[in-house]
């Protein structure tokens, strides 16, 4: 089960759709959920690094971000997926059943449709159609995702297990033991830590 935050739009990247389209989608937000799980799956991302950003207010968000209050305003249907993957991954040959990997923070806006939920159903499509083109040789899925997603709009890790990543694979220390450590208990030590 996917373990989505949700928070207000920091920073849209561009230029804003003014005319979104209803869509042709026929699809439950469970069917969506499901489906982007599996893609999110492909991609490697880090459990706890997925992010929504949607165009509503603070309060419009339980404070641990997990889902909208019943009378949140949407005021646009534009969100942003942000997320965190896991690229170079290899065994750690100190640690046997541990990984070491390079984080690599992804973002993708979609605001082409009136109903954010179309526009998550969109996004998740778009990472399914990314994974079908490798299969006939041309392209490589990892190039055609890295050059596609946006940066985060912070520049900042935006969790405390993809800052934990960054750590490990810098510096030589386990994530698991960077995340149980003292020094590491909040995401804002850790930006401090990677001077963000």
């Amino acid at each position: 089960m996917l373990k989505i935050k949700i928070r207000p739009v920091t920073k849209w990247p561009g230029n804003e759709n003014q005319n979104p389209k209803y869509s042709t989608f026929r699809a439950t937000y469970k069917d969506t959920l499901k489906l982007l799980e599996y893609e999110l799956g492909k991609l490697d991302y880090v459990d706890s690094s997925l992010i929504i950003e949607m165009w509503v207010r603070p309060q419009d968000v339980f404070v641990d971000g997990s889902s909208l209050k019943a009378d949140a305003k949407i005021q646009k249907p534009g969100i942003i997926l942000q997320l965190v993957r896991r690229t170079n991954r290899r065994p750690d040959p100190e640690r046997p059943g541990w990984d070491l990997f390079v984080p690599q923070q992804l973002s993708y806006p979609c605001d082409a449709f009136n109903s954010w939920k179309d526009n998550l159903r969109a996004i998740a499509l778009s990472l399914e159609a990314l994974r079908k083109v490798e299969r006939y040789g041309v392209f490589k899925y990892d190039e055609i995702v890295n050059r596609l997603a946006l940066p985060s709009a912070e520049g900042k890790l935006s969790t405390r297990d993809a800052a934990a990543a960054f750590m490990a694979t810098h510096s030589g220390v386990g994530m698991k033991e960077i995340l149980v450590s003292d020094t590491a208990r909040s995401l804002g030590e850790m930006n401090k830590i990677l001077g963000g």
